[in-house]
């Protein structure tokens, strides 16, 4: 009786979870319809993308996506691994990949059986997993606050009350960000509750168990400190792609640096916390056609071009990052033959 029921509860929340995901590609295909159904001509906006900057933000999001290699390598070194830079980035490309396959821990899980041959426990990838998406999200979620208290009181109805305060609105928001990220970094150096976090909501959480196991972790606070500066780079990196991406599309985007890249954030930890689809898929494009159109330099159908090509940036510099990585791994192996 009791195990009928608990396969009635998995069956159910299988069914749910579907039924969420086909809810939202709905919503964004509505979207999507809607705008494209407007006054312009698509096609003709398509045929004038810039294509020499839309290369450029695809090839800032493989450097971008190297990057994060290279801090997933120091999380592991500075945490007390005994590993090497090549293996780390080729554990990091190979399981990034992995992230599109439907599912919640595929990605997750890969990343930690990738590392097994390097010596490094699947529990403390599990951990380095959880610290650089913790700190991540915590910086994308920081920048997000800078559209969200800019626009907010014009959806309210307070824009004739803001409207000569404009600076004094910009500067709180700035400095909210500064503040929550300054925030996240204090917490971090707090390790007990960093393990507190990912153990309850991770190996009880997520994953539905408990390990019974530690990990071994000797983060200095140097180390931790570089590791958020680390992180905030990359989001600038992330946040260069997208800006040269909508300027391909609508150059005159160019003059609201700090909304395109606040919307951007918005998009991307909304889709990151809403885990039902797979890398966010839907979610993001959701939010990108819902934000975009705040800027009235970007139109409707526009907003559709910038949050479908922003995807198309994000899989296509991604796996350039990888090829370009195990073409390089070959030309050396090829040298040192040579040699």
């Amino acid at each position: 009786m009791i195990s009928s029921m608990k396969n009635i509860k998995k069956t159910g929340k299988k069914y749910l979870k579907k039924g969420l995901q086909v809810s939202i590609y709905a919503i964004v295909i509505y979207f999507i319809v809607s705008r494209v159904s407007s006054t312009e001509n698509i096609w003709e906006n398509i045929h004038n993308i810039d294509t020499l900057y839309l290369g450029l933000s695809i090839l800032v999001y493989a450097i971008q996506t190297i990057l994060n290699a290279f801090i997933w390598f120091y999380i592991m070194k500075s945490s007390g691994e005994k590993v090497t830079l090549k293996s780390q980035i080729e554990t990091y490309l190979d399981s990034y990949l992995m992230r599109y396959i439907p599912g919640n821990v595929v990605g997750i899980l890969a990343r930690g059986e990738f590392n097994r041959k390097n010596g490094v426990s699947r529990l403390k990838s599990l951990w380095g997993w959880f610290l650089e998406n913790i700190t991540f999200l915590a910086v994308g979620l920081s920048l997000g606050m800078y559209f969200v208290i800019k626009n907010v009181p014009q959806l309210l109805g307070l824009t004739s009350f803001l409207s000569t305060r404009s600076s004094l609105v910009i500067m709180s928001g700035v400095a909210l960000i500064v503040l929550i990220i300054l925030s996240t970094l204090l917490l971090m150096y707090k390790g007990n509750y960093m393990w507190e976090m990912f153990n309850k909501y991770i190996l009880k959480g997520l994953f539905k168990k408990n390990l019974g196991k530690h990990v071994n972790i000797r983060l200095e606070n140097k180390s931790r400190v570089i590791i958020v500066l680390a992180y905030i780079m990359s989001w600038g990196l992330y946040s260069l792609s997208f800006i040269l991406l909508a300027y391909s599309i609508v150059p005159a985007s160019f003059e609201f640096p700090l909304t395109l890249i606040s919307i951007n954030a918005l998009a991307w930890s909304l889709g990151y916390l809403f885990i039902v689809t797979p890398s966010g898929t839907g979610v993001r494009e959701a939010v990108f056609l819902a934000l975009l159109p705040f800027l009235t330099v970007i139109s409707p159908a526009n907003s559709v071009l910038i949050a479908v090509g922003m995807r198309l940036v994000n899989v296509v510099g991604e796996v350039s990052a990888f090829v370009g990585h195990k073409i390089y791994t070959l030309l050396v192996k090829f040298n040192q033959k040579l040699d």
